[in-house]
């Protein structure tokens, strides 16, 4: 470690490193720290030590907690934890003196325990945060910590195993630059506030489980490019009847019961990419297809026989007959043009 003693970046991404050694933490100097992919099971006290350091990078190890130390590093801005496994959010408990990093702005993937959910509502300058395990227990203290959050960007919310839903609609007024927004999780219905997400660029919903048209509550957004759809988060129909005007990409997986999907003219107008995969309900193309004027790329992956045979007879879907390519057994279809 001697030559490293005037290091400020320290990159061990996927390194077979099976504990942090001592003397690791007596590079003062450290600003970034990447242990991202590495099998370290935890991380020891004296991680405090490194006063300097702004970015450390956990995701994807085998550490569940971490330790007291972590809240002396007052200087950190950005903590990266948690895993994601067999389309899980795994979080990590944190300590809840984490509430004194008041230059923190990155914090997730972390576990939802005691009274963290409270605590972290003082963080006011975080602009990305991302919390697993979410309980019915803990929205009240969730939603009251998110409204104090004016400057928060990127919200990420996975609910706990065996819980019955979300109350999303609980959170009276939602920040006001909110960028990113990815829900996991049954929700008890479709919130009233996602129509003021003026700044929305990106949004997942995942298990869903929507019985309301999601659809016309989203539809005028006007930052939206991208969107996500995935895991029964819709009924039957999807019907793209107005708006999108700004989405680029939209994502339809895991919809078991989707058997339709319609675009009036005029909506999407700016679609660039169309990715539909393992809606095996779904019997043909969304009618209306030929209206996505801009369209470069569609990906097709298990879809069913029907739907297949619609593809077959889509004059009307450009490129089809020159870049159709079958593969997986005749059930997956890739096109690009």
């Amino acid at each position: 470690m001697e030559k490293l003693d005037h290091a400020q970046v320290l990159d061990l991404d996927d390194v077979p490193l099976d504990y942090l050694p001592d003397n690791l933490t007596s590079l003062f100097n450290l600003k970034y720290l990447n242990l991202r992919g590495t099998p370290i099971t935890e991380l020891p006290e004296s991680i405090g030590k490194l006063r300097n350091l702004q970015t450390l990078n956990i995701m994807s190890t085998k550490i569940m907690a971490l330790p007291r130390g972590i809240s002396k590093l007052l200087n950190l801005r950005h903590l990266l934890v948690g895993r994601f496994i067999s389309g899980n959010y795994i979080g990590v408990r944190i300590p809840s003196s984490i509430s004194k990093m008041k230059k923190l702005q990155f914090l997730g993937h972390i576990e939802s325990e005691g009274n963290i959910i409270r605590l972290i509502g003082s963080m006011t300058q975080l602009t990305d945060l991302a919390i697993a395990n979410v309980k019915e227990s803990d929205e009240e203290d969730l939603w009251a910590s998110i409204q104090e959050m004016k400057v928060l960007s990127l919200l990420v919310l996975k609910v706990a195993d065996g819980e019955k839903f979300l109350r999303v609609d609980a959170l009276s007024s939602p920040p006001p630059y909110l960028d990113r927004l990815h829900l996991y999780g049954k929700l008890e219905k479709v919130t009233c506030w996602f129509c003021s997400l003026h700044s929305l660029t990106i949004m997942t919903l995942t298990q869903s489980g929507l019985e309301e048209d999601l659809l016309p509550h989203i539809e005028a957004l006007p930052s939206l490019r991208y969107l996500s759809l995935d895991n029964d988060s819709v009924r039957k129909e999807l019907c793209f009847n107005r708006g999108f005007v700004k989405l680029w990409n939209l994502r339809l997986w895991n919809l078991a019961l989707l058997n339709k999907i319609s675009i009036e003219e005029g909506a999407m107008p700016n679609l660039e990419f169309l990715d539909i995969d393992n809606c095996m309900t779904l019997e043909a193309l969304p009618q209306g297809i030929e209206h996505l004027t801009k369209l470069q790329g569609y990906r097709f992956d298990n879809v069913s026989e029907k739907f297949r045979e619609s593809i077959k007879e889509g004059e009307t879907l450009p490129g089809i007959g020159d870049f159709t390519n079958e593969f997986g057994g005749g059930k997956n279809l890739f096109v690009l043009f």
